[in-house]
């Protein structure tokens, strides 16, 4: 039933990572756009933008990444406590029904997704509805999770690639005011070809700008779901494997309450 201790560190440094990874990416990202700052490029791009486009892209990027940090810390936790239960499944109390409270070396796990889905395995295996790998009730306890687990990062994706949409919008947007101060030239003598190239330039401005600005945030902010996605797929792949081959195959018959902790 153990694990080795090279193993377990090995689990440990893959919880740690979850997070680690995506604060080293938000660091490496933080320092480069204060050197953007620190030139004005970013405040000439949110000045010049009448659209304020470019001004939306930048506050949705920053909201998605408030909410990979949040995720990234709670997957490094649940990591940590399933690596830890891995170590040592004779520590893992399930509950009967109709508590719900899971314990590992006697502390209740905190309230999770995962808590949940141990819980749900306990009360069917006290009932004796999982018989094995492929039980169907097992199935959906799985599809129930992963949907807990990973949900949010559907809205979060969808946000992502709202990001390069927004840009192109502003690419058309930008077009409109660049042929519009052409159409409304009356005049195209040398006089006014400094008021016509300036429309244009503005137009393009407007037109580049936010392209740039939604193609940068599309691929920063995806970067980060694609981090914490992988970081989800790891704990359902550890939990779903721990609970198909620890309480439920290595169970005997009519032993897995012993054997789950019940």
């Amino acid at each position: 039933m153990g694990v080795s201790v090279k193993k377990s560190t090995d689990g440990r440094a893959i919880a740690d990572e979850a997070f680690i990874r995506w604060l080293t990416f938000f660091t490496v990202s933080t320092f480069a756009f204060w050197i953007l700052w620190r030139h004005d490029l970013i405040q000439d791009i949110v000045r010049t933008d009448p659209t304020r486009l470019s001004s939306v892209i930048m506050f949705i990027f920053l909201c998605g990444t408030v909410h990979c940090a949040i995720r990234s810390a709670f997957l490094s936790a649940r990591l940590r406590e399933m690596t830890a239960i891995y170590e040592n499944p004779g520590a893992l109390l399930l509950p009967e029904a109709p508590s719900r409270e899971v314990k590992f070396d006697a502390a209740p796990l905190p309230a999770s997704p995962l808590a949940d889905y141990l819980a749900d395995v306990g009360h069917s295996l006290a009932a004796r509805d999982l018989s094995g790998r492929d039980d169907k009730r097992l199935g959906d306890l799985d599809a129930v999770l992963a949907e807990k687990i990973t949900g949010s990062h559907e809205t979060g994706w969808f946000f992502a690639r709202l990001l390069v949409k927004l840009g192109l919008l502003g690419t058309v947007v930008g077009f409109i005011i660049m042929l519009a101060s052409i159409a409304g030239t009356i005049n195209y003598d040398a006089a006014h070809v400094p008021e016509l190239f300036s429309g244009m330039t503005g137009g393009m401005r407007v037109a580049l700008n936010t392209t740039l600005v939604g193609l940068t945030g599309t691929i920063l902010l995806s970067f980060q779901y694609l981090m914490i996605d992988r970081s989800a797929d790891h704990l359902l792949r550890t939990t779903t494997h721990f609970v198909a081959t620890r309480l439920i195959i290595d169970a005997p018959a009519g032993a897995a309450d012993d054997r789950a902790g019940i």
